[in-house]
């Protein structure tokens, strides 16, 4: 019961980090996330390739630093 309550806050906590990000760099995070690749976001977004990189390039370093905190909780999940 206590893992599901960690899973809970955690997915909570991401969703509330990932709306931090630029309305850009969540669509290309989303897609991304649906295994999706940086050529089939570029197309379907239309941007260049490059652009579609730092978009994610940018949000995964933005999260990355913004959910630190949640590190040891992680290790429960």
């Amino acid at each position: 019961i206590h893992e599901n309550i960690i899973r809970e806050e955690v997915s909570f906590i991401v969703r509330q980090k990932i709306k931090l990000l630029t309305p850009r760099e969540q669509e290309v995070l989303i897609l991304s996330l649906q295994n999706k690749s940086n050529q089939e976001i570029a197309d379907q977004l239309s941007l260049s390739l490059p652009t579609v990189k730092t978009h994610k390039m940018h949000a995964y370093s933005r999260l990355r630093v913004e959910l630190e905190e949640l590190r040891f909780l992680l290790l429960f999940v």
